[in-house]
């Protein structure tokens, strides 16, 4: 059984992101594989298949793509005073961070705009 995943045939240039994680279909074969994108293209992404490092990165028409399904996650609760809660959220994000790598920094979170103790983020 397959995971549900985005709509075949239905991709676009803007959709994907270069070192997005995603399912490509290798030399027009039926079975989906996990590739890393490294270029996007016009009607085509540049891909590097995650299944064996021997094999070249390939370009890959955008109808033989899709997007992984989304990560199943869990909701965490964090009690204590605010600068304590800051600090264990600046750690669990730190260990998703390092347990898989962008989900964390492609998808960052807003500045506070309150007084007081709160987030600045400013990209660097």
């Amino acid at each position: 059984d397959e995971p549900p995943a985005a709509e075949e045939g239905e991709g676009s240039k803007k959709e994907y992101a270069v070192n997005e994680i995603v399912e490509g279909k290798f030399e027009g074969k039926e079975r989906w594989f996990e590739a890393k994108v490294l270029e996007v293209g016009e009607t085509n992404l540049k891909l590097k298949w995650t299944y064996d490092d021997d094999v070249p990165a390939t370009e890959v028409s955008l109808q033989d793509i899709r997007k992984l399904p989304p990560i199943p996650t869990d909701r965490l609760h964090i009690y204590g005073d605010e600068r304590g809660r800051m600090e264990v959220e600046l750690k669990v994000l730190n260990l998703i961070e390092t347990k898989m790598e962008g989900y964390v920094t492609n998808n960052p979170r807003e500045s506070d705009s309150h007084d007081g103790l709160g987030w600045a983020i400013f990209p660097l």
